[in-house]
Parts: C-alpha cells; structure tokens; sequence
C-alpha cells in the first residue's frame, strides 16, 4: 500500500489524481454526490447515522462522573464523527468545569488528572436557570473494520444545585 503525499485535480479528465511516496500517478474519477434530495444508501460515501437525546429528554448528571449520554454503531469504513451536548444547571449550581468528547469506550471522559485530546473542556460558568449552556465535540475521525460504537460522554463538576444535559452525536461516512 502507498502513502499518498500530494491530491490534484486533473484539468483535462476532472477526476483526482494521486501522487504516491513512488512518484506513480493513479486516476480515480470524480465521485459525485447526489442531487435528487434521496437519502444516501447504507455502506455508500455520505451515509449519515444519528442519535438524539433532546432537551425534553436531557439526562440527570451527578457531579465528576462521567454518564453517557448517547451513541452510534458504525459499520466498517471510514467516518467523520461530530458531537453536541446542552448542559442545562440549576438550582444555583455553578459550573467548575465541563467536558464533551467522542469516545471508543463507554463512560470515557476527563478526570481530574487527564483530559483526552479529543475532549472540549469548558469552566465556570453559572446560568440562569434551564438556560443551556452548549459545548460541541472536536470532530473524530474513525476508521473500524468491526461495527463499533461511539460514544457521546460529559463530565462536568459543579456545586451546589443540579445540572442535566441533552445532545446529539451524527457520523458521516467518509471515502
């Protein structure tokens, strides 16, 4: 297998044209996209997989304990992961710190000693009450030859007061 160091696109053919480490130049077409409004086929590039927690679901959350709010299973291939989660504090509860992540475990998340590197962590912050508060995920790339779960986690301390969350995780098969 090559490693391809340089992508053009071809002005005479339109299609991509790949540069290896060999210097062998290798032509694929160009992959369209669809234009009819259709949804995208299961397994083909574009494919879509969601999971919602909405807000009239939002989670009850304990102080530093990372909870799952959500996940996908994607099948094998190549994916582009996105998260979103609402932190919605209450009862005077002011924020210490939060954390949204995309994880390959469940219940993975920031302690207090390590905060992965594909984790957004947010501080102190108070809000009026059942106002959100949102925090969006680093984008994850996954590549999986097994069907494999992804994780929507949080984490977040706070005291006093209560403090729930809701959010929503989307995959997008990538080429």
């Amino acid at each position: 297998m090559n490693i391809v160091d340089k992508i053009l696109v071809d002005p005479i053919t339109r299609g991509l044209k790949f540069f290896t480490k060999g210097g062998v130049p290798a032509y694929i077409t160009q992959v369209r996209g669809r234009t009819d409004g259709s949804a995208v086929p299961a397994g083909e590039i574009g494919e879509v997989i969601t999971a919602i927690v909405d807000r009239s679901s939002a989670q009850s959350l304990s102080s530093a304990v990372v909870k799952n709010l959500t996940s996908v299973l994607l099948p094998p291939g190549n994916w582009q992961v996105t998260g979103q989660i609402a932190f919605i504090p209450a009862g005077g509860a002011v924020v210490a710190n939060c954390c949204a992540l995309l994880a390959l475990t469940n219940n993975e998340g920031q302690s207090n000693t390590n905060t992965p590197d594909y984790c957004t962590a947010g501080s102190n912050f108070t809000s009026a009450t059942n106002t959100d508060v949102p925090l969006t995920t680093p984008t994850r790339f996954v590549n999986v030859s097994v069907a494999t779960s992804v994780y929507l986690n949080t984490s977040v301390n706070f005291t006093p007061g209560t403090c729930v969350a809701y959010g929503s995780i989307k995959a997008v098969r990538l080429p």
